[in-house]
């Protein structure tokens, strides 16, 4: 067994945060004819939202209990997979 079980999630967190994909996925969507502009403009529009979002939602968490909040996450979830839809 781990010695310590936390140490696969901390080398998984970090990964998660080296974007590895990111130069494999912009020769990717060359391929598919999407400019480069294109491409920045898209990665752009995600990093903003993702800046909008993240943080309030912080805020919301220290309002509501973990339970709603897992509940309000996941009816977002299935919401975003329905229009993705």
């Amino acid at each position: 067994m781990l010695k310590d079980p936390l140490k696969v999630l901390n080398w998984s967190i970090f990964f998660q945060t080296q974007i590895l994909m990111l130069p494999v996925m912009l020769l990717f969507y060359q391929a598919n004819g999407l400019t480069k502009g294109d491409y920045f403009l898209f990665q752009g529009i995600f990093s903003i939202a993702a800046l909008l979002f993240e943080i309030p939602a912080g805020y919301i968490a220290d309002w509501f209990s973990r339970k709603k909040m897992l509940i309000l996450s996941y009816l977002l979830f299935i919401a975003r997979l329905l229009l993705w839809y």
